[in-house]
């Protein structure tokens, strides 16, 4: 209801008919907006009927985790490219990102677990939830890669997500917009400096950007404190021998410094006057999620699309490994069934098992 009542025609599409009810019943309180929205049950793979070069922009908000996979998704996206004019945009909200899929099952374990787990228990169940991840997870190299797959495509964003809230949201997600146009844009070449190197304070960077107003400044690698915690308690994971306790493990936590910048610290630059517009990119899919950030000065900045920027890519094997494989416990699920339904039909009643339990492993004994 907020972006339809700015555009000349808005097209939503939803396979749930109770969904598209709803969203109907919604657009009769409101006649003025309700005639310029058209509401079509559909997939999201099937844009029939709309015309070529005809939108200005196309989102795919918060459901490319629950596609089936990553040939589908690419589905979707050739048809939504190809309903969008040259200048126009697919924006793709939410996106579950692989490169720090071992963090976030880190988190979600090392918050559920008891104290007295060991860190080999734990280990064990971190491992199991990235290896039965039942949603599609993405690497940003995925979307980097569609610009030769589809020559419509001029150049890519990958954005974290903006905010201060503290939850899988923010900290484990990106947005990727796809900039259409049929001729590549012009960059603007910023030189990016290491992080790594200076690891520089928010108040180091806002001092540095009142000493050059009229320079651009590009910072590569800096240290994400959405997620610095989580990192830290997997290299102690890692290091901790098999008796390690949970417990352990978080008083160790509650004595560690963080020495990473908050992407919403930077972005908040922006509004203390200093003269420059601030862009961050998570194209450089590294797995400890640091981020990239450039800092336009805003005389330079024209009309409202982000500047095309030369950012750090990935290395060459980052588009080896896009997604995961979804939909692992479903088949583990399905497989166990059809185990036991072929032992009802060929075995004794007697010697029929009550249950069948999938292992990834066995222990070696000898």
């Amino acid at each position: 209801m907020r972006v339809a009542p700015r555009c000349d025609r808005y097209v939503a599409v939803d396979f749930s008919p109770v969904v598209l009810d709803r969203l109907r019943a919604q657009l009769r309180t409101v006649p003025a907006v309700a005639e310029r929205v058209e509401v079509v049950e559909r997939r999201a793979g099937d844009l029939h009927g709309l015309d070529e070069n005809s939108f200005d922009t196309v989102v795919v908000n918060s459901v490319v985790q629950f596609f089936p996979n990553v040939a589908y998704l690419t589905k979707v996206l050739e048809n939504a490219i190809s309903i969008v004019r040259p200048g126009g945009h697919v924006f793709i909200g939410d996106v579950r990102s692989l490169p720090p899929a071992q963090a976030f099952a880190s988190s979600v374990e090392s918050f559920q677990a008891t104290d007295n787990m060991s860190a080999g228990e734990l280990r064990e169940r971190i491992r199991r939830r990235v290896d039965r991840e039942p949603e599609l997870v993405l690497s940003p190299a995925y979307f980097l890669s569609l610009r030769h797959k589809f020559p419509k495509i001029s150049r890519v964003e990958i954005q974290p997500l903006r905010g201060r809230a503290d939850n899988e949201m923010t900290r484990f997600r990106y947005s990727a917009i796809l900039h259409i146009s049929h001729q590549n844009a012009a960059h603007v070449h910023v030189e990016f400096m290491d992080w790594i190197k200076h690891k520089w304070t928010l108040d180091e960077i806002r001092s540095m950007l009142k000493q050059q107003s009229n320079q651009r400044i590009g910072i590569k690698g800096i240290r994400n404190a959405r997620i610095e915690k989580d990192l830290a308690a997997m290299a102690i994971l890692d290091g901790a021998d098999t008796g390690y306790t949970v417990g352990e493990l978080r008083h160790k936590l509650e004595k560690s410094a963080g020495e990473g910048i908050h992407p919403q610290a930077l972005l908040d630059l922006e509004t203390e006057g200093l003269g420059f517009n601030v862009f961050l990119s998570l194209a450089a899919c590294r797995s400890d999620g640091s981020y990239d950030a450039c800092f336009i000065p805003t005389g330079e900045q024209q009309g409202t699309t982000s500047p095309a920027i030369n950012w750090p890519e990935p290395d060459a094997a980052q588009f080896v490994h896009f997604a995961n494989a979804p939909g692992q416990v479903g088949m583990r699920n399905e497989l166990t069934g059809q185990l036991m339904a072929h032992c009802n039909q060929n075995l004794p009643r007697d010697s029929v098992p009550r249950e069948i339990i999938l292992v990834d492993t066995l222990e070696r004994t000898l």
